[in-house]
C-alpha cells in the first residue's frame, strides 16, 4: 500500500456471505440466501456483475462450510452446456455461461459467525501483494439503479 489514503484501483472484491439468511426463512433452510433470485438472476450474480462492471477481476466469497453451492454457481458445467447447445437452447446457454464468465471466484471459509470484520479478515490469506485496495460488497440490499 502506498499510504493510508491510496487511490489504488481495486481488482478484488470481497463478498461476506456466511450468514444464516434468517430474514428469508424458511426458504434459506435449503437454499443459500445468495442464490435466491432477483427476478430471474441469483443475488450473488447481481453482486458479481456489479463488481465486474466496477473493475474487479476476481471475487472472494467468504462463506460458511455449508454454503458450497454459492461458489459452485460460478463454476462451468460442461455437460449441462453441451446438452443445452445440442438442444438449441441458446438463450438458456447464455444464462448458464454468464456467471462463470464474469470474474474469477475464490472461496474463503468462515467457520464461525463472528461478525463482519471477522468475515472480511478471512479473505486476507487469498489477497496478493498487488491488492493495494479491495472492495467489500455487502449483498444484503438491492439498490436501484445499478451503479449507485
Amino acid at each position: 500500500m502506498t499510504g493510508p489514503m491510496s487511490n489504488a484501483a481495486f481488482r478484488t472484491a470481497i463478498v461476506p456471505a456466511a450468514g444464516l439468511g434468517t430474514r428469508f426463512l424458511p426458504a434459506t433452510k435449503a437454499v443459500p440466501k445468495e442464490l435466491l433470485p432477483v427476478v430471474d438472476t441469483p443475488g450473488i450474480e447481481v453482486v458479481a456483475s456489479e463488481a465486474a462492471e466496477s473493475g474487479a477481476e476476481r471475487m472472494i466469497v467468504v462463506t460458511s462450510p455449508e454454503k458450497q453451492a454459492v461458489v459452485d454457481y460460478f463454476r462451468s458445467r460442461p455437460e449441462l452446456e453441451a446438452n443445452l447447445e445440442a438442444k438449441g437452447k441458446t438463450a438458456l446457454l447464455e444464462k448458464v455461461r454468464r456467471a462463470p464468465g464474469l470474474l474469477d471466484v475464490e472461496v474463503a471459509i468462515q467457520e464461525e459467525a463472528l461478525g463482519l470484520g471477522h468475515a472480511v479478515a478471512q479473505a486476507a490469506p487469498a489477497l496478493a501483494d498487488t491488492d493495494e485496495a479491495v472492495a467489500v460488497l455487502l449483498p444484503d440490499d438491492l439498490i436501484l439503479p445499478p451503479g449507485c
